[in-house]
C-alpha cells in the first residue's frame, strides 16, 4: 500500500498573498485607502492619523492605524467569548498593496515580531514565532470568510 504524503510546504509569502486576498475580500475600502493617501499630504504617520478610520463586519473589526502610499498598517480585533468574560485578540498587519501581501507586525502588545526567535529566548517565544502568528490570523481570516457566507 503506497502512501501520498503531501509535505506542508505553505511558503511565508504565499501566506502572506493569502491574507492580504482574505483581507481585501472582507473589507474592499481598504483596497484604495492608500490611493486616497498618495494625494494627501497632511496625514500623520506612526499611528497618529488625524481621523479614525474602523471597519467591521459581525466577526471582525479592522483600524486602520497608518496610510502610506503603497502601505497601509491596520489592526485587526476580533472579541472571543470565553466563559461569562470577552477576550480581545488585537493583530496588527501590513498591508503591502503593491505587492498584495499581509504581514504580521504585532499581537497583543508585542512589536517588532522577529522572522526566527533562537532557543531559549527572554521573551519565550518560539522559534518560528512569526509564522504561528501568520497562520493564526489566516485561521481568524477563514472564521470571517465562513460567517459572512453563512449570512
Amino acid at each position: 500500500m503506497i502512501h501520498n504524503f503531501k509535505k506542508n510546504t505553505v511558503t511565508p509569502v504565499g501566506l502572506y498573498e493569502s491574507n492580504y486576498r482574505k483581507v481585501i475580500s472582507l473589507f474592499p475600502c481598504l483596497s484604495n485607502l492608500h490611493e486616497q493617501a498618495s494625494n494627501q499630504t497632511n496625514i500623520k504617520n506612526k499611528y497618529g492619523n488625524q481621523s479614525k478610520r474602523v471597519y467591521s463586519n459581525q466577526n471582525l473589526t479592522i483600524e486602520v492605524l497608518d496610510i502610506f502610499k503603497y502601505t497601509t498598517i491596520i489592526k485587526l480585533i476580533r472579541q472571543l467569548p470565553i466563559n461569562s468574560t470577552k477576550m480581545t485578540v488585537d493583530v496588527r498587519l501590513r498591508l503591502c498593496h503593491d505587492a498584495n501581501l499581509a504581514e504580521v507586525i504585532g499581537f497583543q502588545e508585542m512589536d517588532n515580531i522577529k522572522k526566527y526567535f533562537y532557543y531559549p529566548n527572554e521573551e519565550m517565544m518560539l522559534v518560528d514565532e512569526k509564522k504561528q502568528l501568520n497562520f493564526h490570523v489566516k485561521t481568524l481570516l477563514d472564521i470571517a470568510h465562513k460567517g459572512k457566507n453563512n449570512n
